[in-house]
């Protein structure tokens, strides 16, 4: 099984009364202009929905399946990822959080430039809310992303954000795709969309070289994704060695964090330190 760095999408229960909850709040979302493709097949950005049925695997029961399939298309759909309760959890925390701190969804007339371009996106919600720790390796799906890089020693985490945007599929279905194969999306209108969760993984830590007479380090691990995002503390310094490892995938703004002692006022001065 080669290993790859792919992101992971969970589709979650749409809720239509977050317009209606701010009255006063005039949010425009601005269609991109289709670049390549055929315009009549996709109206944003490139390609076109799939109008051939897809197969759903079970992530445990079919876990070898899955992966074959993922390994020829470079991404594959999984079954019943989250349960009832899970997906209760995760609609009561969006319809909180969007309340609460709106501004961090882009809830307000002032916007920031990432939300113009990603439409509806709480962008770093781990920092501040620890209930949030277990999906980071859920146990219905996590076990298969361990198995195709190889175990979870090789498996770091990159990214993790909830947004607005239409996938199809029942509540609680996996998308999960290597980033290296070309896909779009389609931002949410605030009235019609999905919620979505996006986790993002990397194959992390040195490769050794396949070759005998070779015994050393020869493969780097994965760049990291993005130069801003930041992970919190308490998972950084997890008393737990294999969670510390997992959380080790540092990008600048991250170390020059760390380097602070997790100052919250470097924190604030990050370009997304506070959302």
């Amino acid at each position: 099984m080669s290993v790859h760095d792919f992101a992971r999408i969970q589709a979650i229960h749409y809720s239509s009364r977050i317009i209606h909850r701010y009255p006063n709040v005039s949010l425009k979302f601005k269609k991109d202009e289709n670049l390549s493709g055929n315009p009549n097949a996709a109206n944003q950005d490139f390609g076109r929905l799939e109008t051939s049925p897809i197969t759903h695997f079970d992530p445990q029961a079919a876990r070898d399946d899955a992966c074959q399939f993922f390994e020829e298309n470079g991404f594959v759909v999984l079954s019943q990822c989250l349960n009832n309760q899970a997906l209760e959890h995760l609609n009561e925390f969006f319809d909180r959080t969007q309340t609460e701190h709106p501004e961090r969804w882009g809830i307000t007339d002032d916007r920031k430039t990432y939300h113009e371009g990603a439409g509806l996106i709480f962008s770093q919600p781990l920092l501040d809310y620890p209930e949030l720790d277990p999906y980071t390796q859920h146990p219905r799906s996590f076990p298969l992303v361990a198995y195709l890089f190889g175990g979870e020693q090789h498996v770091r985490f990159s990214e993790f954000n909830f947004r607005e945007a239409p996938i199809f599929g029942p509540a609680g279905t996996c998308v999960l795709y290597d980033t290296a194969t070309f896909h779009t999306r389609f931002d949410g209108d605030g009235k019609k969309s999905r919620r979505t969760w996006h986790q993002y993984y990397a194959r992390g830590g040195w490769l050794p070289s396949s070759l005998p007479e070779l015994p050393k380090y020869v493969r780097p691990p994965t760049p990291v994704l993005t130069n801003w995002n930041l992970f919190p503390e308490r998972l950084v310094m997890h008393p737990d060695p294999d969670k510390r490892l997992f959380f080790s995938h540092w990008n600048t703004a991250q170390c020059e964090w760390v380097a602070s002692g997790f100052d919250p006022e470097v924190r604030r001065n990050m370009p997304r330190g506070e959302h």
